[in-house]
């Protein structure tokens, strides 16, 4: 029997109030921003519908929809209570409704994950206390060994990378996560980024640019419901074109769906905020989901896009006031999410080590252990990885993303490593191909 806890009685997380509070004020303290005026179709305007907190699209480990509804349940309330204290950047995947949630029976804490090939893919760290690993765990092991699920971890931590070493499990490193620190940042205190915050200043100017900037927090101000129809309509529509450019050329480029997910932006309203831009003819023209993290006391920001016919720099103009906006609120984590690395960092795990211990994609082309990957004494089946993960990974978009990533400026002691983990050492075929269907690979990709 689940016991039940009514809505009133659980508040949104107080980092979203300081951003929301702190964005009031960035905008306000600013002559060239005008108050908040009316996008076309009066999205602004219409009243709001009271938010609601579990309007989000969740499922539980059995698969049953926890959507819609007026009362909590337990496991609600323990993914509530995991996630807000321990959720990272690959915990986005809880937007997508392809993706599941396991809840410890015991109330130890909870993961996200998906079904492929027989495994069960937990995505991001579990969210609980490294005490409490074991435990969770051991509870995710009961409910695997009756569906005869194997096992697979991706898009973990540095901190989870620690169990996994304790347990001798098998990892490699993929990519690292880049960190802006809005307290100390270059750009924010002008010493980078002069030309940036030139064509910010041109953006924002009444006679020039006209673009006027807002913010939306649905736990807070209740649901727009026009409003999340146009901000959804350009994330839509701005994937499609991402879809279809991928489509397009030769090279690697058959393949660029890899690690390419569409979310359902609202699906955590209490969690999320969007920052937006209002072009002069009064439509959007670009905006930026702001998603809170619990283990690091900050956010994430992705997606961050313009329309196709916003101004150059919308995106820059984006980016730019959330730092500013965190500074204002006094919070010094923004992730940019993650940077894949060129080659796989191998690390077996049976000597207790895996590969560097890093905070170092942010180098150049020869990150992540190249030379060590393609060393002669590396075992034939991490040189196999990584011959297959360099066939499927567009390099010219890598380095593009670590360039776009470069001029925010973003803080080296903040970045941590991304790994995917497979506790079976032994030729984990079928977890392979698991990581590589959730994270959009085809394995005809490899070879064509």
């Amino acid at each position: 029997m689940h016991s039940t806890k009514s809505l009133k009685q659980l508040s949104p997380p107080n980092l979203i109030h300081r951003l929301f509070s702190a964005a009031q004020r960035e905008f306000s303290s600013d002559c060239s921003r005008e108050p908040q005026q009316h996008l076309n179709d009066a999205a602004l305007s219409t009243p709001s519908t009271p938010s609601s907190h579990s309007i989000s699209r969740r499922q539980s480990h059995e698969g049953r929809s926890l959507s819609d509804t007026l009362v909590v349940s337990v496991e609600e309330q323990i993914l509530d209570e995991t996630y807000e204290h321990h959720s990272r950047t690959f915990h986005m995947v809880l937007l997508d409704p392809n993706y599941r949630v396991f809840v410890s029976r015991q109330g130890h804490g909870s993961l996200i994950y998906r079904i492929a090939h027989q495994t069960l893919v937990v995505v991001g760290d579990p969210l609980c206390s490294h005490d409490r690993m074991r435990l969770v765990l051991d509870d995710l092991r009961h409910f695997r060994r009756p569906r005869r699920l194997r096992l697979a971890f991706m898009g973990v931590s540095d901190s989870f990378l620690a169990y996994a070493r304790s347990q001798r499990w098998t990892s490699f490193r993929f990519g690292c996560e880049r960190v802006v620190n809005p307290l100390t940042n270059d750009v924010l205190d002008n010493k980078a980024g002069k030309r940036m915050l030139s064509q910010n200043r041109q953006l924002l100017d009444p006679e020039r640019g006209g673009i006027r900037l807002d913010i939306y927090a649905p736990g807070i101000t209740g649901i727009n419901p026009p409003l999340e129809k146009t901000l959804h309509h350009l994330y839509t529509s701005w994937c499609r074109t991402k879809q279809e450019r991928g489509g397009r050329g030769g090279g690697n480029n058959n393949n660029t769906q890899a690690f390419i997910t569409a979310y359902d932006i609202f699906a955590q309203r209490t969690k999320t905020a969007f920052l937006f831009a209002i072009g002069p003819d009064n439509n959007l023209c670009g905006m930026a989901m702001l998603r809170q993290l619990g283990a690091e006391a900050g956010f994430h920001i992705d997606p961050c896009i313009a329309a196709t016919d916003a101004p150059r720099g919308t995106t820059d103009l984006l980016m730019i006031t959330a730092m500013q906006v965190l500074r204002r609120a006094g919070i010094s984590y923004l992730s940019l999410g993650a940077e894949p690395c060129v080659a796989l960092a191998g690390g077996r795990g049976r000597d207790g080590k895996d590969g560097k211990d890093g905070k170092d994609c942010k180098d150049d082309s020869n990150t992540c252990s190249r030379s060590r990957i393609r060393s002669q004494w590396v075992p034939l089946g991490e040189r196999l990885a990584n011959a297959a993960y360099r066939r499927v990974t567009d390099l010219e978009k890598v380095s593009g993303k670590k360039s776009y990533n470069d001029k925010f400026k973003p803080d080296p002691l903040l970045e941590s490593g991304l790994h995917v983990v497979f506790p079976r050492t032994t030729l984990p075929i079928q977890e392979a191909l698991a990581i590589m269907k959730v994270a959009h690979v085809r394995p005809k990709h490899m070879f064509s």
